[in-house]
Order: C-alpha cells, then sequence, then structure tokens
C-alpha cells in the first residue's frame, strides 16, 4: 500500500516517519501525477489557505478533490480538516 503525504508545508517529516514505521510505502506528494499511484493521501496540517492556493498552483486541487469524492481515503488534521470541507472555496 502507497500512501501520499500532502509535502507543502506541516509535519509531513512526522508522518513519513509514522508510516515508515508501519512498513507503508510512502511518497511525498508536491506534483499532481503524484496523486495517480497512491492507495491513500495524508493532509498534515499548516494554514488553509497556503494549502489550497498551493494545490491550485500546481494542478492538483480539482484532481485530488475528484479522487477523494471517486473514493480515495483521506486523513487531514488540523487547517487540512478545513481544506477538506466541501463549502470552502479558494480564489
Amino acid at each position: 500500500m502507497k500512501i501520499g503525504v500532502l509535502a507543502f508545508q506541516g509535519g509531513v517529516v512526522e508522518h513519513i516517519k509514522h508510516l515508515k514505521s508501519l512498513n507503508c510505502e510512502d511518497v511525498e506528494v508536491k506534483k499532481c501525477e503524484e496523486l495517480d499511484d497512491i492507495s491513500g493521501i495524508i493532509l498534515p496540517g499548516g494554514e488553509s489557505t497556503t494549502i489550497g492556493k498551493s494545490l491550485k498552483k500546481m494542478g492538483g486541487f480539482q484532481k485530488l478533490k475528484e479522487k477523494i469524492i471517486n473514493g480515495l481515503p483521506v486523513w487531514g488534521t488540523c487547517a487540512r480538516m478545513i481544506l477538506l470541507d466541501k463549502n470552502i472555496e479558494y480564489v
């Protein structure tokens, strides 16, 4: 199982270390195409507006949203839970 960790800010290293301790394959997701080959994704804490804008800039906001809607398991901590709110729009 390959788990992605969105790697813009927040506790990326800590989440990667934990995945390694569980013998999970991990990938730091920094590019849109890295969303294609994962079984789940962790969205570590950080500032939600910055995260949303970074996702849009890399072209991954819509792709990540579609993958989650279509069943990609996701775990968001702190501000990333805000990012997952279906009523928030980033401009």
